[in-house]
């Protein structure tokens, strides 16, 4: 059952970098990376896209907490697995990178179901924005993956997921892994809110029911500033 934990490691797409715990709140990890990216995002805007922590606001206040989530969700602080990465997930990787970001790890119960929250801060509603549809249209021309992850190999797709229109724009998808005997199911939110985008990504052993990642998008995004 370990192998939702690792399909769940190979989708952090919002930042690259060391990550840090955020002062005086270890279960948030907060990035500052002044590493480039290669995407679809031209590389001589790269440096205008990437805003330093000077002037960003606070994410981790952003982030959504137990108290917001429905009774038996705790915060998950499990490390994660070593995973190879598909090369759409790379490129999604680049395309959605932020310099400035923060997450938070959930799980329901003991082990199932599992719930991470990203956001990044780009420094401008347009630069957001552009961050966004270079995102979106490399998640839109991945088909299928395969990689390996904590020893278990993967194979998948992924496809556009029927989801409501929120903030400024929205991309939504969802992912299938089978590992031999095991099916995850991954469903992806990417929420633009003027300078910022949010990611939650809901997975479980199986099928996933849309209804409470709808409901965690809604709570989260009346927590991002306008």
């Amino acid at each position: 059952m370990r192998a939702l934990v690792v399909g769940l490691a190979v989708l952090p797409l919002l930042a690259v970098g060391c990550s840090s715990s955020s002062s005086g709140n270890p279960s948030a990890k907060s990035v500052v990376s002044s590493s480039s990216s290669t995407s679809s995002v031209s590389s001589s805007s790269v440096a205008s896209l990437l805003p330093t922590h000077g002037g960003a606001p606070e994410l981790t206040t952003q982030l959504l907490g137990v108290s917001d989530l429905p009774a038996g969700w705790s915060i998950d602080n499990s490390p994660q697995s070593e995973s190879s990465t598909p090369p759409c997930i790379t490129d999604g990787k680049s395309a959605f990178h932020a310099t400035v970001k923060t997450e938070r790890d959930f799980i329901g119960g003991s082990d199932f179901p599992r719930f991470s929250e990203q956001i990044g801060y780009f420094g401008s509603s347009d630069n957001a924005k552009t961050r966004f549809l270079a995102g979106r249209a490399v998640l839109d021309a991945c088909k299928t993956l395969s990689f390996t992850a904590g020893g278990t190999q993967f194979t998948g797709s992924i496809g556009a997921l029927s989801f409501p229109a929120m903030g400024d724009r929205t991309g939504a998808w969802r992912i299938l892994l089978d590992a031999g005997s095991l099916t995850v199911a991954l469903d992806v939110v990417v929420v633009q809110k003027s300078a910022e985008l949010m990611m939650l990504i809901y997975g479980n052993v199986g099928s996933v029911d849309v209804g409470p990642l709808t409901t965690f998008v809604t709570k989260a995004l009346a927590k991002l500033p306008s």
